[in-house]
């Protein structure tokens, strides 16, 4: 096996978690709110707040360094679209995830334990994480996408 194919792996498998993981918490999260369970979505909210910490973050980092290794690697350069745009794709998802999910998660589980739930400003808060979540989401599926597709390649 070649460094090349090596770092593919590693990337691949870091992505597969990453995606499947925010996947599965946006899940969650659709299906508690539908069934109205503030305590547990508070819970919930902190614990992927946690999870940005522990998981998500050194994934997003185990991803964006064995993918630019990769192209160091390969010797393409950084200036093709597909790569471009997965760069600022992953960027974008850092952002959303240490910026405001992260933050975000422990601040509805801080609300629902000192307002309740099911009060206006813990549902605007579940809104608001669940926006933030759907976006994630999509950016990280776009960037998949891309780099299946590699448009421009």
């Amino acid at each position: 096996m070649s460094l090349y194919e090596g770092l593919l792996a590693v990337h691949i498998l870091a992505v597969v978690l990453w995606v499947g993981g925010a996947a599965m918490l946006l899940i969650l999260f659709t299906k508690l709110s539908k069934i109205n369970d503030g305590p547990t979505i508070g819970k919930l909210g902190n614990i992927a707040g946690e999870l940005g910490e522990k998981y998500f973050m050194p994934l997003s980092i185990v991803v964006l360094a064995s993918g630019v290794w990769m192209v160091l690697d390969s010797g393409r350069g950084f200036e093709r679209l597909w790569i471009v745009f997965g760069l600022l794709g992953i960027v974008a998802t850092i952002v959303i995830g240490a910026g405001f999910l992260g933050p975000g998660g422990k601040k509805l589980d801080a609300l629902v334990s000192e307002k309740g739930p099911g009060t206006p400003e813990v549902l605007a808060q579940q809104e608001k994480m669940m926006t933030l979540s759907r976006l994630d989401l999509a950016i990280l599926i776009l960037i998949v996408l891309n780099m299946a597709i590699k448009p421009g390649a």
